[in-house]
């Protein structure tokens, strides 16, 4: 298990006990770039399901033309559930945003 720095600077944990889910592009390419959405989002988000969840996101214009990359931080446990791709920041209380 290794670890990133949040946009807070708390530590959050790249492992979990969940069974891992299938990526649909290289593991690497995902490793890489989860790094920059933990520390350098452009913005990260209160989940409205779960409020110990929050969303961090940053915009790549290399992923599929142009998509957010998410990544869902559970803060409690400060571990990630998932990463993948959206189009779009979804609705819900903004704890942060690049300027």
């Amino acid at each position: 298990m290794s670890c990133s720095k949040g946009f807070n600077g708390q530590g959050v944990a790249e492992g979990d006990r969940r069974p891992r889910r299938r990526l649909f592009w290289p593991a690497d390419f995902a490793c890489r770039r989860l790094g920059e959405v933990l520390s350098l989002p452009d913005v990260v988000k209160l989940s409205r399901r779960d409020p110990g969840v929050h969303l961090y996101y940053k915009h790549y214009d290399n992923i599929y033309g142009g998509k957010y990359l998410l990544a869902v931080v559970n803060s409690r446990r400060k571990s990630i559930a998932t990463i993948f791709v959206t189009d779009k920041i979804k609705a819900g209380e903004t704890l942060w945003a690049k300027k």
